[in-house]
């Protein structure tokens, strides 16, 4: 494990950042083709923020020159890609599209919507390995969660995961936390961004804890270990994503497991937990 970065962990909490949106004004001023932001939050390649659409307004543009990986929070937004093809979001629904993917937001419903884009910046090389566009229906999705990360066979400690989105930007899937449950402690090399879907959450790091709600944002810099909690009766669901990369390398991630907190500063000597990852694998 490297050492760790100059990034302090962040949270922006929706009760504080929903007081300062900006009103983006539609194409020819129409107002019905505007919509709300919200304060970023940013990591050394990613950036994430939510954004509003109300009732009836549509034909929002989106350049996406970056990639974008959108996640619904509230309502209904539908996206439609230039050869008219449309995905709904909403809560809990991922869409993943490439660099490159102009597109519309639209919301046809008589609710407001509420949803997270997390931009990428791109490497300087592509692969082309990876699809286009990636959709994850909840419906679908809920019924592929696994439960086999370390130890959460185990009382205490019972997680799920979701199926990730893969690009050669970034990485993430939903994360599901029963009540009462609880994680090892660990971290990864490349910086992360949680996103609050519904319940509450609690993580500690680098010798404090946040409570992470619904559409709160929270940035862990790479090589931070954490554990999170949830000592909510309601089970608590929240989306994570990060750089494909290690933070500030061009390297593959690595991630780590310990026996017990390590600390803040992190004591290195702190024994590691034996897992598939112990060797250092990709995340």
């Amino acid at each position: 494990m490297s050492e760790v970065g100059p990034v302090f962990p962040v949270l922006e909490t929706w009760s504080e950042y929903r007081r300062h949106m900006e009103w983006v004004d539609g194409e020819g001023g129409l107002w019905t083709s505007g919509h709300g932001q919200y304060p970023s939050v940013e990591t050394e390649r990613l950036s994430a923020r939510t954004i509003t659409v109300p009732p009836c307004h549509f034909g929002i543009p989106v350049a996406g020159e970056c990639e974008n990986t959108y996640v619904g929070i509230e309502g209904c937004i539908e996206v439609v890609l230039e050869d008219d093809r449309a995905f709904t979001l909403g809560p809990r629904d991922v869409l993943r599209l490439c660099s490159g993917t102009p597109h519309h937001l639209s919301n046809y419903t008589f609710s407001h919507s509420l949803v997270a884009r997390i931009s990428g910046r791109l490497p300087q090389k592509l692969t082309g390995e990876f699809p286009n566009v990636e959709y994850l229906r909840w419906e679908e999705y809920k019924r592929a969660i696994t439960w086999g990360v370390p130890l959460a066979e185990r009382w205490g400690m019972h997680r799920g995961q979701a199926p990730y989105v893969t690009s050669e930007v970034m990485k993430g899937h939903t994360c599901i936390q029963p009540s009462g449950q609880s994680c090892p402690w660990h971290g990864t090399s490349r910086d992360l961004i949680f996103v609050g879907l519904s319940g509450s959450t609690e993580f500690a790091a680098a010798g404090q804890s946040w409570t992470l709600g619904t559409a709160d944002l929270l940035i862990l810099p790479g090589n931070t270990p954490y554990k999170y909690s949830n000592y909510d009766p309601e089970t608590a669901v929240f989306f994570d994503i990060g750089s494909i990369h290690g933070a500030g390398t061009e390297d593959p991630p690595t991630r780590f497991y310990f026996e017990r907190d390590p600390g803040w500063p992190v004591d290195f000597d702190t024994p590691e937990l034996e897992t598939e990852f112990s060797a250092g694998q990709r995340k």
